[in-house]
């Protein structure tokens, strides 16, 4: 029925019939606009919104989800993975219609060149990384939740937390933020030997990017 909406008001449409398919045609076609359902074998729409979101190719390419679903959560969850519209089934034809038009009216011109052409091992790849990588934040975030949960102190709970993230990430200078009502205390810890310079450069750029998103005007700083 969208197909021979789309095609009756002069738009080309490639179909998919799963949504790793969809993935697929999205890296090997040129579209300006993926429509997706939430019921999908293979994939689900949820799924492959989240995964056309997070790569560089198809990220800028507007996606709205169709669906039968009309609960709010369904509504969150399609829009937490990116989806830049979301639809119920019932709508008005003509209505789909019309955002379709919008849509793609105020995306002409501004897509990016169109990358090298995935395949659909590309795809399955891709999946299989974004699913590990989940899984290593969220992993990481539980065991910083339960550091956090556990210790009262501030130098303490700073010093926890900087050396589970010294068992997988690699820096130089970690910091962290705590906000209170009417001020911010940020920590800072040299993880390895740095000039005076860089260290210096991190800590103004800290604390601009704080000032910046914050409005704070006084940080206390301890090293």
């Amino acid at each position: 029925m969208i197909e021979k909406l789309l095609e009756s008001a002069g738009f080309s449409v490639v179909t998919a019939r799963d949504g790793l398919e969809a993935v697929e045609k999205a890296f090997a076609e040129d579209v300006s606009l993926i429509i997706l359902d939430v019921m999908m074998p293979r994939m689900n729409g949820y799924q492959a919104c989240r995964l056309l979101k997070t790569e560089a190719q198809t990220r800028a390419i507007p996606v709205v989800i169709l669906t039968s679903r009309d609960q709010a959560g369904d509504r969150f969850w399609g829009l937490e993975t990116g989806a830049d519209h979301y639809v119920t089934k019932d709508a008005d034809p003509q209505g789909i219609l019309e955002l379709v038009k919008r849509i793609v009216a105020s995306a002409d011109g501004s897509r990016p060149p169109s990358a090298t052409r995935g395949t659909s091992v590309d795809a399955l790849s891709r999946v299989n990384e974004l699913l590990d990588r989940k899984l290593f934040e969220t992993t990481i975030l539980s065991e910083i939740g339960g550091v956090t949960r556990s210790l009262v102190h501030f130098d303490e709970t700073f010093t926890s937390v900087m050396e589970i993230l010294a068992h997988v990430v690699d820096f130089t200078l970690g910091a962290m933020a705590f906000v209170g009502e009417d001020d911010l205390d940020v920590f800072l810890l040299l993880h390895r030997p740095a000039a005076p310079n860089v260290i210096d450069e991190a800590k103004a750029r800290l604390m601009e990017a704080i000032a910046r998103e914050r409005g704070w005007r006084i940080l206390r700083l301890f090293e």
